[in-house]
């Protein structure tokens, strides 16, 4: 069984990454096999310790923890926004750390992985929105290339996008996550 005792005694040890947490909810906090909860200012205590750059909570309805978990700072969170299924459960992460192991992006091996839209969902901390605007702005790129559209309409758009990012950027940072993620569902439809 692991406790809280037992997680802080083992990210004391090394350098982490990702922080993975692969157990149940109870009151919007991680429930450990030990039986303990394991609430946000645990997970924020570990992850700053550890200065991990994702957080994967592999449990069932964890988007409201991990949008706290974001808005506290962490650079990037996967989180279920429903109850999820043991077995997809497993083969999500399963999926995702193969693909990470393939040398791929989180958010491009995150991509990969989900079985379904609607379980799981990456959330990007405002640091890291500028560099997550950048990866969308690729994709969309790459998508007219391949559908041969008009390049210079699209280039036109881009720039559109652009201009209207750093504006909300520069005034109200907190928006630039919710267009990032509306871009990015867009896309992925």
């Amino acid at each position: 069984e692991v406790g809280a005792q037992r997680i802080f005694e083992v990210a004391r040890r090394a350098v982490w990454d990702i922080l993975h947490f692969s157990c149940h909810t109870r009151d919007n906090s991680l429930l450990l096999s030990a039986g303990e909860q394991f609430n946000v200012e645990s997970i924020l205590q570990i992850a700053r310790m550890c200065n991990v750059k994702l957080i994967f909570l592999n449990a069932c309805n964890t988007a409201t923890l991990g949008q706290v978990l974001v808005d506290e700072g962490i650079s990037s969170v996967i989180a279920t926004l429903v109850a999820v299924d043991d077995r997809i459960a497993k083969q999500t992460a399963l999926t995702f750390y193969q693909c990470l192991a393939r040398g791929m992006k989180p958010f491009e091996a995150f991509r990969l992985a989900r079985p379904v839209r609607g379980i799981y969902q990456f959330l990007v901390g405002y640091d890291h929105a500028e560099e997550k605007i950048s990866e969308v702005l690729r994709r969309l790129e790459h998508f007219i290339e391949i559908n041969e559209c008009d390049h210079n309409a699209f280039r036109d758009d881009i720039n559109r996008i652009t201009r209207v990012i750093e504006l909300i950027y520069a005034q109200r940072r907190e928006f630039v996550r919710v267009l990032v993620l509306s871009i990015i569902s867009a896309i992925t439809v």
